[in-house]
């Protein structure tokens, strides 16, 4: 199979700004001159909401929020009157990893999300930590998520309640968008930009029945736990973006 160099592959979660064909992360490596390719990996399914506004309802038994992705911000954004329900929780703090989720939690919540320099969960945590809080904060959450924050947090004295509030699952339409890509004239891309593990999970075995030559493309990662992840299949990491920002995946794309 031919390999398309220079070109790039973004496997990501579907957001509207990706639905809508505007992901800021493909726009702004296409605006670097790279032709550039999306998939979206992932689709997500909401439960456990009747719990999570039993605790929302109360928020004088916390001390905080933590949000460590779009989908946790977007489950609480499922619940009627969500603002409304929020505007008690104005005076608490409210924690987030990443740009893309503060901007989430803005866009949806109209809170403004503390640490979203934080491109982590242990960078994240070392910004909780610097203070202490009385009561647990309020965890809502995936049902992939790494026990990286809740264990660093107990370990530094801070109570977490967590509420799974999401299951992530395969996206339908994966293995027919990745057919198309292989079966493009110009070949397969050469640079290949994973934004989670779960990404990985999904989608390698169906690049080894396409039989895509993954030795010979450049992978990406956002973060060092994507880096890990890669790693644990024996492929090789060309370069890491620090952060989950479409400015940092660019320089990240420039080092392949």
């Amino acid at each position: 199979m031919k390999v398309a160099r220079g070109e790039v592959l973004i496997f990501k979660a579907p957001t509207e700004d990706s639905i809508s064909e505007k992901d800021p992360y493909k726009k702004r490596i296409e605006e670097a001159g790279y032709k550039t390719s999306y998939i979206p990996v992932l689709d997500f399914e909401y439960f456990n909401l009747n719990k999570l506004l039993q605790h929302l309802q109360n928020p004088e038994k916390f001390s905080g929020l933590i949000f460590t992705s779009p989908r946790a911000v977007k489950a609480v954004a499922c619940l009627t009157d969500a603002s409304a329900l929020l505007e008690v929780w104005r005076n608490h703090p409210t924690f987030v990893v990443g740009e893309g989720t503060a901007n989430v939690l803005k866009n949806e919540l109209n809170l403004c999300g503390q640490g979203s320099g934080a491109g982590n969960a242990g960078a994240l945590a070392d910004i909780i930590l610097q203070n202490r809080y009385e009561y647990p904060l309020l965890f809502p959450c995936g049902n992939l998520k790494r026990d990286e924050l809740p264990t660093r947090l107990a370990e530094g004295g801070v109570n977490l309640v967590q509420v799974t509030v999401y299951r992530t699952q395969v996206h339908q339409q994966l293995e027919q968008r990745l057919q198309e890509v292989v079966h493009q004239s110009d070949g397969f891309p050469e640079v290949v930009v994973y934004f989670s593990p779960s990404g990985l999970k999904f989608t390698v075995p169906i690049l080894h029945k396409l039989e895509v030559p993954l030795e010979e493309l450049k992978f990406v990662a956002i973060g060092p736990t994507t880096q890990e992840a890669i790693l644990d299949y024996n492929l090789k990491v060309w370069s890491v973006a620090s952060r989950p920002t479409p400015e940092h995946l660019l320089e990240a794309v420039l080092k392949c």
